[in-house]
């Protein structure tokens, strides 16, 4: 699968430094955050739910498939406003009833990863299911996780395991194709920036404070060694080199902002 093989079903985006930053929001449009994992998704879930309201937002887990909704959760998905989901990018485009528009966030790879072991112990109850930190890093297979390139994989539309049948080169390209296509991309090291961007994309009111969700207990946080650090970049190449793109999107989008409006001050 090359780069150039994209889905009909997206919202078309032209380059992100041709086209306006803005997105005027039409009645009909259903907006879908791909929530990658540990990246400050479940705060900015709770925002977005009180943009619209608990009736227009909508979780699609990333198991759900089209053909065995019931009529009544289409409908539910169909009239959303925003539609949430874990899913990557081809199952979620593939299950919408409508086109969306797109909006991800995304965090330094070694951060995100250290974060996501420490989710997995949160959610194992039992003992005998503690993975350490180098064990989760090093030797995946011992968990039912798949940490590495993530983000790579839910953007290129691929489950982990299948991010390996992709040539490295591909699989990152068209990660990044479509991460052009989303309307917003948040920096979860720059929150409350992104948060601004986020408003000032779609016209909405700004927003001042939030609190963060989901946080990594402490007492789950483990100390990341040299040798562990440098064992997490090496096995997260592609999602470094997302990452710096997705930075630099940001950072272009946020300059042109700030631009706008210095021109027009009466805007948002």
């Amino acid at each position: 699968m090359s780069a150039t093989e994209q889905t009909n079903r997206t919202v078309p985006m032209t380059q992100p430094m041709t086209r306006n930053i803005q997105y005027t929001l039409r009645e009909q449009d259903m907006l879908c955050f791909l929530h990658l994992p540990k990246t400050g998704g479940t705060t900015l879930v709770a925002i977005l739910c009180s943009v619209v309201g608990s009736a227009s937002f909508q979780n699609l887990e990333h198991t759900e498939v089209l053909h065995r909704w019931t009529i009544a959760r289409y409908y539910r998905v169909f009239d959303a406003q925003i539609v949430h989901t874990h899913a990557h990018y081809r199952r979620a485009i593939g299950v919408l009833p409508r086109k969306p528009v797109l909006l991800t966030m995304l965090r330094h790879p070694l951060k995100r990863v250290v974060s996501e072991h420490g989710q997995y112990l949160k959610t194992r109850q039992d003992a005998s299911q503690f993975v350490s930190l180098d064990d989760f890093i090093l030797n995946p297979e011992c968990t039912d996780y798949r940490p590495h390139n993530k983000q790579t994989a839910v953007l290129a539309g691929l489950s982990p395991r299948a991010l390996s049948d992709l040539p490295p080169h591909d699989a990152l390209a068209l990660a990044k194709a479509h991460l052009d296509e989303c309307a917003f991309v948040g920096i979860t090291e720059h929150f409350d920036e992104s948060l601004r961007l986020l408003c000032y994309t779609f016209g909405w009111s700004p927003i001042e404070h939030c609190d963060s969700r989901n946080v990594t207990p402490s007492a789950l946080k483990y100390a990341v060694t040299p040798e562990l650090e440098s064992a997490i970049l090496e096995r997260n190449q592609l999602d470094i080199a997302l990452y710096a793109y997705a930075q630099q999107l940001f950072a272009d989008r946020l300059q042109r902002m700030k631009a706008e409006r210095e021109r027009l001050p009466s805007t948002l």
